[in-house]
């Protein structure tokens, strides 16, 4: 029985244009939008996929996308250049993918972190 491998790489490189709105000295809104360049490789190898036209041995696709972003912010400071802060975004991209057509992704992300200010 020989050894079956597949792999899918995906590289992308974008411009992300971000911005804030400061609500009052403790809240922000934030939000943006970013466009992406890239490529997705396929490599399979193996009996398993040896003459199987949707897997083929080497393959290299374009790939185009654009996310947007819209959430909200909070900071509180707690010391002398020492804040606490806590975001939840909203995220949504469509993948322009010249193999599996377009793909959607959306979903939230969220931080929690302390921030020191020199």
């Amino acid at each position: 029985m020989g050894l079956h491998e597949g792999e899918i790489e995906v590289k992308l490189d974008g411009l992300a244009l971000l911005g804030e709105y400061e609500l009052n000295d403790r809240w922000l809104l934030n939000g943006g939008i970013a466009f992406y360049d890239g490529d997705k490789s396929k490599k399979f190898s193996g009996l398993a996929f040896a003459g199987q036209p949707e897997t083929p041995a080497d393959a290299e696709y374009d790939l185009d996308a654009v996310s947007y972003r819209a959430g909200v912010k909070y900071s509180k400071a707690f010391a002398e250049n020492w804040d606490f802060n806590a975001n939840l975004d909203y995220l949504y991209m469509e993948i322009d993918d010249e193999d599996d057509g377009n793909v959607y992704s959306k979903g939230f992300s969220y931080g929690l972190g302390v921030t020191y200010h020199f």
